[in-house]
């Protein structure tokens, strides 16, 4: 038998589309906005970007010919409501405009555009945060280029720590309590601390931290998360630490 069936097309659920862009070495940053972004509120599309192994800054320039295409292939007949970019150290050596114009290069939609240092600032500025205590895996050129990102947007930087991981695999095998002692360490003297990078496993130490410090603790998942929450009128709780009373 052959026959043509007609149907009619479902409309589109309600629930709001959200891109998320991974470096192809990234192992946590996809798993995080898994976790925490309620999937019966939100529908996820993940796509990976090439990355060279190294995390310098010199590479970390050179994904700027590869961004467009990496974001033109999700869902590119339809509209996001918001498209993430989850690279800390990529926006801070390229700037978040460039960085949003290659995002929407080749797109018709106009998402919002949450990444992790933009994201990051937006967290601290509501928690009204003017300074504070760096934590980053990276080789020393990398962190002080996030250092130097939030001293030009107009946060304090005055403790800055750094692991001198150069992979991303690295990166994501640092243990808990070395992040927590990190973050311990710097927390002296500012108003929160900051733990950056999207394969940095600090989401989990969010709250631990928090206890034994006092203190308001914003990671570069957490803060994409939450701004993408709030991008599409969100104002849930439900999240970790003390940005999500915000």
């Amino acid at each position: 038998m052959k026959q043509l069936i007609e149907i009619e097309l479902e409309s589109q659920d309600n629930k709001h589309k959200v891109g998320w862009i991974c470096l192809a070495t990234d192992p946590v940053s996809e798993a995080d906005a898994r976790r925490y972004l309620p999937m019966d509120k939100y529908s996820l599309f993940v796509n990976r970007i090439p990355f060279p192994s190294e995390v310098t800054n010199e590479n970390l320039k050179q994904m700027d010919g590869r961004i467009s295409n990496t974001a033109s292939l999700i869902l590119p007949d339809e509209s996001l409501d918001v498209l993430n970019y989850g690279c800390t150290s990529c926006v801070t050596n390229l700037g978040f405009d460039t960085v949003c114009e290659l995002l929407t290069h080749d797109r018709d939609d106009s998402p919002v555009l949450p990444n992790p240092a933009t994201s990051g600032h937006l967290a601290l500025k509501a928690l009204k945060v003017d300074s504070i205590g760096l934590v980053t895996p990276y080789i020393e050129e990398v962190a002080m280029s996030v250092a130097d990102h939030f001293e030009d947007e107009g946060i304090n930087v005055p403790n800055v720590v750094w692991m001198d991981c150069i992979k991303d695999y690295e990166i994501a095998r640092v243990p808990r309590q070395s992040i927590i002692d990190a973050a311990i360490k710097v927390s002296e003297g500012v108003d929160a601390v900051f733990l950056s990078c999207a394969a940095f496993r600090g989401v989990d130490c969010i709250e631990e931290i928090e206890q034994i410090i006092g203190k308001p603790v914003v990671t570069s998942n957490q803060a994409m998360i939450w701004h993408t929450m709030r991008a599409c009128n969100d104002n849930s709780t439900d999240g970790p630490g003390m940005l999500f009373n915000h």
